[in-house]
């Protein structure tokens, strides 16, 4: 692995797992920059899509210079680059990028370097050491450990917890960070999904030495955020936090600088009685993760 003048911070796990709050509270830290989920810059109409400095991507003052020095400098087109980001990235190719990171093959080779060269991008533009990334994806470890200094955190978030955030009717509204649709799932698929990913997360957390962190325990005592960024300031867990230029992630970001809020964490209003049990039973099936 090349000697960098930065690594990056990585925030995996299930979605509606706190991880866009916890991009924005370690990005209070001097040292580091606070990105969102940079695994989506490649979807259609991205750069029609807001950062949080409320400029639309194609116009901020941050991202549109680094996507165009980017685009100048890598070895491939935007719309290949694409092509092997839908090939490398997500639950069902994440056995074939594992393998890859072991036994990389050409395109694998192109996709890191590209991806390595916008990193080194957002470095330069930032001057910042650590790069926070909360893609979430297990696959994306894999990717970023062949060309940079990984710290992986997994973010574990209990069932109901993800279920009741799952109900959720979410219409898009690009102004306010939302892009794309998410109405209710069922009870089924959040269980499949839920398990399929923090699988796949352990596994590249062991192979990474990397940490496992609780919402509800991180949530209702901030102050342990301290053994997993070491550079959080004094006192943060009182401050409000705000990102400059986050991309994708929770409609948050796009809000005044919030507060934690440790009170509502707990509160499961959208489950059933019968969701609520049968998500116990699972929690207590998959403690580890809960």
């Amino acid at each position: 692995m090349k000697t960098k003048p930065y690594n990056i911070l990585y925030i995996a796990g299930y979605g509606h797992s706190g991880t866009t709050i916890l991009d924005l509270v370690f990005g209070s830290a001097h040292d580091t920059f606070s990105c969102g989920e940079l695994t989506h810059f490649t979807r259609q109409g991205f750069f029609e899509e807001y950062c949080s400095c409320m400029e639309q991507i194609k116009d901020c003052s941050f991202w549109k210079p680094v996507f165009e020095n980017w685009q100048r400098e890598m070895p491939c087109t935007f719309e290949e680059y694409k092509r092997l980001r839908n090939r490398y990235e997500g639950n069902r190719h994440f056995f074939k990028t594992a393998f890859n990171y072991l036994f990389p093959g050409k395109k694998f080779k192109l996709f890191s370097h590209c991806t390595e060269l916008f990193y080194d991008e957002i470095h330069r533009a930032s001057g910042k050491k650590v790069i926070v990334d909360s893609s979430k994806g297990s696959s994306r470890i894999f990717l970023l450990a062949s060309f940079v200094p990984l710290s992986v955190i997994h973010v574990c978030r209990n069932f109901r917890g993800v279920l009741n955030s799952e109900q959720k009717d979410v219409k898009v509204d690009l102004e306010n960070g939302i892009e794309a649709a998410s109405p209710p799932k069922p009870f089924s698929r959040v269980l499949r999904d839920w398990v399929i990913t923090n699988s796949t997360c352990t596994v590249a957390r062991l192979v990474f030495s990397g940490k496992k962190l609780y919402f509800k325990k991180w949530i209702q005592n901030p102050t342990l955020l301290v053994k997993y960024h070491a550079s959080l300031p004094n006192n943060f867990e009182k401050q409000a936090f705000k990102a400059p230029h986050m991309i994708a992630g929770n409609a948050i970001r796009m809000k005044p600088p919030q507060k934690l809020r440790r009170k509502t964490v707990l509160e499961y209003n959208r489950l059933t009685s019968s969701q609520n049990r049968l998500g116990l039973l699972v929690e207590w099936i998959f403690p580890f993760w809960s």
